[in-house]
């Protein structure tokens, strides 16, 4: 028990200093940093499904009931840690590493810092009751936010209590989060749109039409971008909701990334990910092979990488 709340006092002590980034650019890419070695594939246990970054490693949440950490420089996998039933989604926070664990209906959060023997498990600080099977998970600078798709709501958590602050109503089955600066955005896989949220109270402030099967969604600092898994494409909208522009992409695209110039989306029954670009007029200016079922996207700085879902693998390009 003195561990816990020396733990949770020490983590509350980090937040108010954190520097999360004003900008819309930094907001967009999440993470920034250099990384050393170019592509490569990384084997891990079981079947990979979200990912994160937190500056220095990737952490991948798999069907072994487990978060890995890998050093994103090259690869090296550092520990892995047990947390809820089937976890999914993944966030950072600054300090701590934030999954949903749709089995279980839980939010587990992993302190993010190295744990000491090195390679043994990193530390769970705080496992969250929520409901109903949490699939993705943002951070707005000051609260984490959890999809439900069996619920069509979206959940906001305090992570200076690991308390439960209130759920709000999305569209159906709600799949992909991000934040744009201002509002929360979440892609509604079973209405064909997207919902924009405030987060100081949860107010609804517009549901617009996308296309079919809206599954992933990311901010690139202007406008956002949208995975149409039923439609192969990715969407671009504005933050008023307007279809600005629509890119075919491969088959069944999911995650979905921005690196500071280019969108990467994750195209899962393709085996590769699409590299889209301009931002004014885009197009596919790229397809890297990946490996089996690529599902998950993240931007570490200076490569992407996905989780490759039936392969046991990770991919940097």
């Amino acid at each position: 028990m003195k561990t816990r709340l020396f733990l949770s006092a020490f983590v509350a002590s980090l937040l108010p200093s954190l520097s999360f980034g004003e900008t819309p650019q930094q907001i967009a890419t999440l993470h920034w940093y250099d990384a050393a070695v170019q592509g490569l594939d990384v084997d891990v246990d079981g079947a990979p499904y979200g990912i994160a970054c937190d500056a220095q490693s990737m952490w991948v949440t798999t069907d072994q009931n487990k978060v890995v950490k890998v050093r994103a420089s090259d690869g090296k996998v550092i520990n892995s840690t047990l947390v809820g039933l089937k976890p999914h989604g993944i966030a950072f926070d600054g300090v701590s590493l934030w999954v949903c664990n749709s089995g279980t209906s839980t939010v587990s959060r992993v302190l993010a810092i190295d744990p000491d023997p090195f390679g043994s498990p990193s530390v769970v600080t705080s496992t969250i009751n929520v409901f109903n099977g949490p699939e993705a998970v943002v951070f707005d600078g000051t609260f984490v936010w959890i999809t439900i798709p069996n619920s069509s709501v979206i959940t906001k958590i305090n992570p200076l209590t690991n308390q439960v602050m209130a759920s709000y109503p999305v569209g159906n089955s709600p799949r992909g989060i991000a934040f744009d600066g201002v509002n929360i955005w979440t892609a509604n896989f079973g209405t064909a749109n997207v919902s924009k949220v405030r987060p100081t109270d949860g107010k609804l402030l517009g549901t617009f039409h996308v296309g079919n099967g809206p599954t992933g969604i990311a901010f690139d600092g202007t406008n956002l971008w949208v995975t149409l898994k039923s439609a192969n494409q990715v969407v671009k909208i504005s933050k008023a909701g307007v279809i600005l522009a629509t890119v075919t992409v491969g088959i069944q695209p999911q995650g979905i990334a921005f690196d500071g110039s280019a969108v990467w989306a994750a195209n899962t029954f393709s085996n590769t990910i699409s590299k889209i670009g301009p931002l004014g007029a885009p197009v596919v200016i790229g397809t890297f092979n990946t490996g089996n079922a690529p599902t998950g996207v993240a931007f570490d700085g200076a490569f992407v990488w996905t989780t490759n879902n039936t392969g046991g693998s990770l991919s940097k390009r």
